[in-house]
């Protein structure tokens, strides 16, 4: 294959404003063009479509369900006839189990699958996490290179055996350093978001989703809120959960003080904003949304799962608490806002690391080296 570029095919399913997405966005921007020819597949409209566009990047749509129809199946081999890649590399589970079942009907040259978080082992053992671990397991015959972007994913995958130990490894999510580096205050984002001057804002970004445990932050903003009236909670995000947490803020009185500004494309400008950024999750992969607060030079309190613990140590980068625990939320945030040294010395040392350790062009460049060894390994190059 020296005599022409590597086609790589990147299969993603939704469009929207999220992790998997910009690391796609960062993936198919930076890879090396003299090298490999690269298009993404993934539903037809969104975010990540009209980000793609900006920079030249060929998409192609398709809808992914995730329940089995054999209509998507036949879509999805039609799809890998037409564009005829020689890497297939599929983000997640829908487009993993899609993607690698139809590789065994029409043949690719390598199949590359990564595994943004592998959520269902963070649930207790019931039959939906049982058959999504055989599953798993089936389509592993299928891949000949599996990426996680936690080396605590790994453990957990290889453990599990959805993973081959010989044919995967650990790829960290990483960053535009440049384009989160901290902005000027953008003052009159105070004006449109309808947050007052005087406020000290909280902030958070991410999916209104189960996994990111916004009701324990939400628990620890009105203990917060009675301390200090003027704090304000700062929101931005979109999901299935957004009415009930708009529902949980109206129980506890605290309307005026929390905001749920939606999905925003403007992040580095929105980091500006916060005093300091919270992630309450319950589980993460190696979560995109941290590095940005880190390289934006905000505090941070996160919550102490898997993938936060492999970028932040307690009292380095930032204070860890534990999941599911809105007074560790609480007492957190008072001793960031309480500990002006304490906290500009924790930014400083977050800002180090991830421009050290967690750039985009480090993560782009090992998955170049994924795809030539993999078609390497097969005699494809």
């Amino acid at each position: 294959m020296p005599d022409k570029r590597i086609k790589v095919l990147l299969l993603i399913d939704e469009a929207a404003i999220g992790g998997g997405q910009n690391h796609v966005l960062l993936l198919a921007g930076g890879i090396d063009k003299n090298k490999f020819d690269v298009i993404v597949a993934c539903e037809p409209k969104g975010y990540l479509v009209d980000e793609l566009h900006k920079i030249n990047i060929q998409t192609v749509s398709i809808i992914l369900k995730n329940h089995f129809n054999p209509l998507t199946l036949l879509k999805m081999i039609e799809l890998l006839k037409n564009v005829k890649p020689d890497v297939l590399h599929t983000h997640g589970g829908t487009p993993g189990f899609w993607g690698r079942v139809a590789s065994k009907f029409y043949k690719v040259p390598a199949v590359v699958h990564t595994f943004h978080g592998i959520h269902y082992l963070t649930k207790p053992m019931n039959m939906k996490k049982w058959i999504f671990k055989m599953i798993d397991r089936y389509l592993k015959i299928f891949t000949d290179y599996t990426i996680c972007v936690a080396e605590a994913d790994l453990k957990k995958g290889l453990k599990s055996k959805v993973m081959n130990a010989d044919a995967s490894g650990v790829v960290r999510n990483g960053i535009d350093i440049k384009y989160f580096e901290r902005k000027a205050i953008w003052r009159e984002g105070r004006e449109l978001l309808n947050i007052p001057a005087d406020a000290t804002v909280v902030g958070t970004i991410g999916r209104l989703h189960e996994q990111k445990g916004y009701e324990y932050l939400i628990d620890a903003a009105k203990h917060l809120i009675e301390e200090n009236k003027s704090m304000c909670f700062l929101i931005v995000g979109e999901g299935e959960l957004r009415a009930n947490l708009e529902r949980q803020v109206s129980s506890l009185h605290i309307r005026d003080n929390v905001i749920f500004a939606g999905a925003r494309t403007d992040i580095p400008k929105i980091m500006t904003l916060f005093d300091l950024f919270v992630l309450p999750s319950l589980w993460e992969g190696l979560p995109l949304v941290l590095l940005e607060a880190m390289v934006s030079r905000v505090p941070i309190v996160a919550s102490a799962v898997d993938g936060v613990m492999e970028i932040i140590e307690h009292n380095q980068e930032g204070i860890l608490i534990p999941p599911k625990n809105s007074q560790a939320i609480k007492n957190g945030i008072n001793i960031l806002l309480n500990d002006k040294e304490f906290a500009t010395n924790l930014t400083i040392n977050a800002y180090k690391k991830v421009t050290a350790d967690f750039s985009s062009q480090k993560m782009v460049s090992d998955i170049e080296d994924i795809y030539i060894n993999t078609l390497s390994n097969k005699g494809m190059n």
